[in-house]
């Protein structure tokens, strides 16, 4: 009816989420190396355009995340929790 599967709608989702998936790995990182600039990239990405990806991604249900992450992506998401959890927050 609305129209929320055109294959560029599609494509634009896929291209949020693996780059919501990049971040956050590269977030995790620097988070445990206690780089001062890992709450820049979280900042970034809370305020980013596809910030409802995160959110979802933050939300995902252990067992599915499993089976749609890629093995990096698993701990960085379970860190992210750990700090984030799961719903909207300001960066800290």
């Amino acid at each position: 009816m609305f129209g929320l599967n055109r294959p560029d709608l599609l494509d634009g989702r896929v291209r949020a989420f693996t780059t919501a998936c990049l971040v956050i790995e590269g977030w995790h990182r620097r988070h445990l190396a206690e780089d001062p600039s890992a709450g820049g990239i979280a900042r970034a990405l809370l305020e980013s355009p596809f910030v409802d990806v995160v959110y979802s991604l933050a939300r995902l249900d252990p067992d599915i995340a499993e089976t749609v992450l890629e093995e990096q992506t698993l701990p960085a998401l379970k860190a992210w929790r750990g700090v984030y959890g799961t719903a909207p927050a300001l960066a800290r």
